[in-house]
């Protein structure tokens, strides 16, 4: 026969795995999107280049085009002013693939981060039980009878020899 110990022992334990259960299953969908969301800029990364070296690729053509037409040599400002335009194309895409790098970075971060709270969900878990189990095991140690009068049985006399 269960006690009233060992049933809130019980219930507690169905506390304690559920409270695990759901941590763990928030954890896992978190790491799941910050994993999904690292991919998405490591993919918006590669788009974001290929954007750049297109639109360099044009900006030198046209610049060439325009510079051969004038009839002016490659020598010169014009092509100083076309290296100079290429130059900080250059320049702001590698800001935005370092800040498109930084950003893929803490979204890995975040789910790592979420992986680490699944463990820890893990071992609070085992902890709580561990608890409940001590509580358990305490609960169903009987503690000494009581004297009569108001002392302990285990003491000789109990505490009749006391006047008050």
């Amino acid at each position: 026969m269960i006690n009233t110990s060992g049933l809130m022992s019980i219930l507690y334990a169905g506390q304690a795995f559920n409270e695990y259960s759901a941590q763990r299953t928030t954890a896992m969908y978190n790491m799941a999107n910050y994993e999904q969301m690292a991919k998405n800029v490591a993919r918006q990364k590669e788009i974001e280049a290929s954007q750049y070296d297109r639109a360099i690729r044009k900006t030198k053509g046209t610049s060439i085009a325009r510079i051969a037409k004038s009839g002016v040599g490659f020598g010169g400002s014009p092509i100083d002013v076309m290296y100079d335009t290429l130059t900080e194309m250059e320049y702001d895409k590698q800001i935005g693939q370092y800040n498109l790098e930084v950003k893929r970075r803490q979204y890995q971060g975040a789910a790592q981060m979420m992986k680490m709270k699944k463990k820890v969900a893990k071992y609070g878990f085992i902890s709580s039980l561990l608890n409940i189990g001590a509580l358990a095991a305490g609960g169903m140690m009987k503690a000494p009878a009581a004297d009569p009068v108001g002392g302990p049985s285990n003491y000789p006399g109990g505490y009749k020899h006391l006047a008050f």
